[in-house]
């Protein structure tokens, strides 16, 4: 099996979608339905995240935020259907698909994986950390 890619929705047909299309291209997917499961999915050491903005229990850019002070932090794949995902992949210096643009997003994934110099996060710092993780208060 090739690279591993987490899979960050919290919709179950979108997360079942996403696996299909990156395992047809030979991808071990794991995934996160929130926020608390990708930090602790980020453990499996991905080789690239696919990330919803919209979550049930936060925006995705909390994730972003950790990833960013992190300067060994996988390539991300933003994939929402919000009106601010471009707008966000530009912030963070991600590449930003349409949710249900399933070939664009494998395309995206096959780029970052199979390039030697993978796109980062602007702002690299520390590895996320349970401190990182939003509280919830």
């Amino acid at each position: 099996m090739g690279a591993t890619v987490l899979v960050i929705d919290d919709d179950g047909d979108i997360r079942s979608l996403y696996r299909r299309v990156l395992a047809k291209r030979g991808y071990r997917v794991v995934e996160a339905a929130s926020l608390a499961e990708a930090f602790d999915q980020l453990a499996a050491l991905p080789d690239a995240i696919v990330l919803d903005l919209d979550l049930s229990d936060g925006s995705g850019t909390v994730l972003l935020d950790a990833l960013a002070r992190d300067s060994l932090a996988p390539p991300v794949v933003v994939c929402s259907s919000s009106v601010f995902a471009a707008r966000v992949g530009r912030r963070y210096h991600v590449a930003a698909v349409d949710k249900l643009a399933l070939t664009a997003i494998g395309d995206e994934i096959d780029q970052i994986v199979g390039t030697s110099r993978r796109p980062r996060l602007s702002r690299p710092s520390s590895r996320p950390s349970v401190e990182s993780r939003p509280s919830n208060s």
